[in-house]
């Protein structure tokens, strides 16, 4: 299915994606090693507001202050950078999401599925190669414990925050609710590498094939969540409407975490 969202920022992304590597050319230099962009854009599925622009650049260590951080002032040349994009290039709100890493000090993932990342600057990917079982038993400690746990922290957050400010509890929610959907069906079929090769919305179809109720009932969610995710003006101006899709949201999580549950890995006999 084509996604039609995504076809309409095509072109914005593109440039932004060109722009991106040059800013970060003149910030990091010859530190710089690549940089990769992941996600709803390279997938499909992208919603403007709640979906972000993934990037990751990889970093020779001189450009840390510590491990895997950034040292002030690198940081804060790429914030001005960033800044600079946001206001050149109307991708309907969403953020751009940078993470940098050290290529001498890999984060604990594993790269992303062939097909789902592309390029964009140099062919240095340092995570290991992707393995079923690993993946598998990650999807499964997500919806038990990490998501969960991530999504409730999010309620101390925001309990004393404004209006104002109550769109923000959404966006930064999503990172938790949409890999929901892929990591339910990866427990559910024991196939990782399908789940994660599917879109958002390829994969609340493929949930509402199962015979498992509880899998429908999870897409039924996710279909209601996502339509209001497209309403974003509304999440925005709207604090009543925004609370009922956090609700939503946590329902996902929440129902994702029971499945988790039911399905630990390996299978006992």
């Amino acid at each position: 299915m084509k996604d039609q969202t995504l076809d309409q920022y095509k072109v914005t992304i593109e440039n932004l994606r060109k722009d991106f590597v040059e800013a970060c050319k003149s910030v990091f230099g010859e530190n710089l090693v690549s940089i990769i962009t992941k996600g709803s854009t390279v997938k499909g599925g992208f919603i403007p507001g709640i979906s972000d622009v993934d990037m990751h650049i990889y970093l020779k260590e001189e450009a840390f202050e510590h491990r895997d951080y950034l040292t002030l002032e690198l940081g804060l040349k790429l914030q001005e950078k960033i800044n600079d994009l946001l206001h050149r290039y109307d991708i309907g709100g969403s953020p751009i999401q940078v993470i940098p890493i050290n290529v001498s000090m890999p984060k604990f993932w594993s790269r992303s599925l062939s097909g789902t990342y592309i390029f964009l600057y140099g062919d240095e990917c340092p995570e290991p190669e992707p393995e079923a079982e690993k993946m598998l038993e990650d999807d499964i400690l997500n919806l038990q414990y990490q998501y969960p746990n991530y999504a409730y922290s999010l309620v101390n957050s925001y309990a004393d925050k404004g209006n104002e400010e109550l769109h923000q509890f959404v966006r930064r929610l999503n990172p938790a609710v949409t890999p929901t959907f892929n990591r339910v069906f990866s427990a559910l079929t024991e196939d990782p590498f399908k789940a994660w090769k599917m879109t958002k919305f390829e994969v609340l179809d493929a949930l509402e094939q199962l015979e498992d109720e509880s899998a429908k009932c999870l897409a039924q969610l996710g279909r209601e969540f996502y339509e209001m995710a497209k309403q974003w003006d509304r999440v925005k101006t709207e604090p009543e409407f925004c609370r009922n899709m956090i609700r939503v949201g946590f329902k996902i999580i929440e129902l994702g975490k029971q499945i988790g549950m039911q399905n630990s890995y390996p299978k006992t006999k």
